[in-house]
């Protein structure tokens, strides 16, 4: 079976951009604060917002969300044909114009 040129775009992107995010991860790892929580102490932002948030916010790693999110969006890039992925965010973007438009959805 013949690999079509859109699959190997999505694959050349899917690689670049899984590339492009573990780089910018570990570059990252040399800044002080990476967690959301330390960074807002650190500027003393902390005291605005409710103790129970920022104890939640220790748990956001901003180099974790980086290499989760990357890798995850880097795969489908490799996994599945461009085409069909420029489809199903055309849909994603049909969803988001109606969310704004439409306020009885944005209470979901």
């Amino acid at each position: 079976m013949k690999q079509q040129s859109a699959d190997k775009l999505g694959t050349l992107l899917g690689f670049i951009g899984g590339t492009v995010f573990h780089t910018f991860q570990v570059f990252y790892g040399r800044l002080n604060f990476s967690n959301i929580a330390l960074w807002l102490e650190s500027t003393g932002d902390a005291e605005s917002i409710n103790k129970y948030i920022i104890q939640i916010l220790r748990f956001f790693d901003l180099k974790s969300l980086f290499i989760v999110f990357g890798g995850t969006i880097s795969v489908t890039f490799v996994a599945f044909p461009y085409k069909r992925l420029y489809g199903v965010l055309a849909v994603f973007q049909r969803f988001l114009q109606q969310m704004l438009l439409n306020p009885q959805l944005r209470n979901l």
